[in-house]
């Protein structure tokens, strides 16, 4: 896991996440299972996405040497891939979460909660992304939980966590999807300035 607090810039996007409120008894154990790259359905697919970038080079000179046994592990691979994200979907599935608007940067994520949160609470957090249909699971640290009204007079609160060091692994797939959000936004807002021209 790493230890370096750098900055990262926040895009908004849309997710499926749950979180619960855990102990300090309880950090060591998920941190354990977060470093130790134990996959489960939630996380299977951001281990073959980080795998396969790790072997991207080996696959680049079994091209150059035999496309034909490129193209056979390049379907396997989408197979496995495939088969992963139906896990995560099922497991998103079973848990009733629905997709919300958040803020996210690789140090952190802001969401609304129907209940205030505890300001240095602990937290596990399965985030979806939905655009690359990859779970992350990570702890985090709540910075704040602040009330909102809005015009019905239902309170809620707008939360801010910090996460806590994640694996190099996750921390690169949460840059990458924050960059990707970023240039389909650039995007968007071209095509909508030519629309208006």
């Amino acid at each position: 896991m790493t230890k370096n607090r750098r900055s990262y810039f926040r895009v908004d996007d849309q997710v499926t996440l749950s979180f619960r409120v855990i102990t300090e008894d309880e950090l060591p154990l998920i941190e354990e299972k977060i470093s130790g790259h134990k996959t489960d359905r939630f996380t299977a697919t951001a281990s073959f996405v980080s795998e396969s970038r790790k072997r991207l080079p080996l696959l680049s000179q079994i091209r150059n040497k035999d496309p034909n046994i490129a193209r056979f592990l390049d379907a396997l691979q989408n197979q496995m891939n495939h088969m992963a994200q139906l896990f995560l979907l099922q497991e998103m599935e079973d848990g009733g979460n629905a997709a919300q608007e958040i803020s996210i940067s690789a140090s952190g994520i802001a969401f609304v909660t129907k209940q205030p949160l505890v300001a240095n609470s602990l937290l596990e957090i399965r985030l979806l992304l939905l655009s690359s249909c990859t779970g992350i699971l990570v702890c985090g640290r709540v910075v704040r939980s602040d009330p909102l009204t809005d015009s019905d007079s239902n309170i809620e609160y707008y939360t801010a966590i910090e996460f806590l060091p994640m694996n190099e692994d996750d921390l690169d797939l949460l840059i990458k999807h924050a960059l990707d959000c970023q240039a389909a936004a650039r995007r968007q807002q071209r095509r909508d300035a030519e629309e208006q021209e």
